[in-house]
């Protein structure tokens, strides 16, 4: 369950991950394959996002979406305290006018009016029409990340997409990592974290100077949350080669360190 506050302001943080630059968190692989709507009044296109650490901001989200008639399209983040994780509550809403007509393949910036700040859990960031045949929403060639994609419709609820071309949706989410984290963990972040073996190709052990782990996230080198976990150890048996970033978080506060998969 996310515990999430509106932001007006950020507060400068110490660590690796600086606070004043920007991650872009995606989960479909940034070829557009098809386009979607629906024929139901009130539908929605939702993507769950697993942020990196905490706390983050949501910024806003960076897709490919467009409309048909009228404009009645709007962007929303969701808490994930919904029934088995879905979306649940409503933590942030606005129409978007700035959303081009018809059919228009490539990516574009949707910022938010203000962050949404995150400290725990999953969020989903959602297109969402009011109005039949408004929404149109590009999909990638495969549906790789089925436990993130959702539709809503009025008469079923959250579902995952159906149909022989459904696919993940093009839908990012913008976050900024390091917010409030003097807060939390004042003075620098202390490098006791360890990882062995490293560089590695199999499990990796998680040393952290006898700390118990809380949690702990991988992102690669674009800033994409490929793993995350509280246990002792890191599977890389499915990772492509390459350095990524293994932050964890323990009672006594956080650190990072870089992996290399060999």
């Amino acid at each position: 369950m996310v515990q999430a506050v509106m932001l007006v302001g950020m507060l400068l943080a110490a660590g690796p991950v600086p606070c004043d630059e920007d991650t872009v968190i995606y989960y479909d692989s940034g070829t557009h394959a098809n386009w979607w709507c629906s024929d139901r009044d009130s539908f929605g296109a939702a993507v769950k996002f697993t942020p990196a650490e905490y706390p983050c901001e949501v910024l806003g989200a960076r897709a490919e979406v467009g409309y048909d008639d009228g404009q009645q399209v709007y962007l929303r983040v969701f808490d994930d305290n919904g029934p088995a994780g879905k979306p649940g509550t409503v933590l942030y809403e606005e129409q978007r006018l700035d959303i081009p007509h018809g059919h228009n393949v490539g990516f574009r910036d949707y910022d938010l009016t203000a962050p949404v700040r995150v400290d725990s859990g999953d969020f989903y960031l959602c297109f969402w029409q009011k109005n039949f045949w408004d929404l149109l929403f590009g999909t990638d060639e495969n549906f790789d990340y089925p436990a993130r994609q959702w539709w809503f419709f009025p008469d079923l609820g959250w579902v995952t997409p159906m149909g022989m071309d459904a696919a993940d949706h093009l839908i990012r989410a913008k976050v900024r990592y390091g917010t409030g984290i003097e807060e939390e963990l004042p003075g620098p972040v202390r490098p006791w974290l360890s990882l062995s073996p490293n560089p590695a190709s199999g499990r990796v052990r998680v040393e952290t100077g006898g700390r118990r782990v809380a949690a702990y996230a991988v992102t690669d080198a674009s800033g994409r949350c490929v793993a995350a976990g509280a246990a002792g150890e890191i599977d890389l048996g499915a990772f492509a080669p390459g350095v990524y970033l293994v932050t964890v978080r323990t009672d006594s506060g956080r650190s990072s360190a870089k992996l290399v998969k060999e």
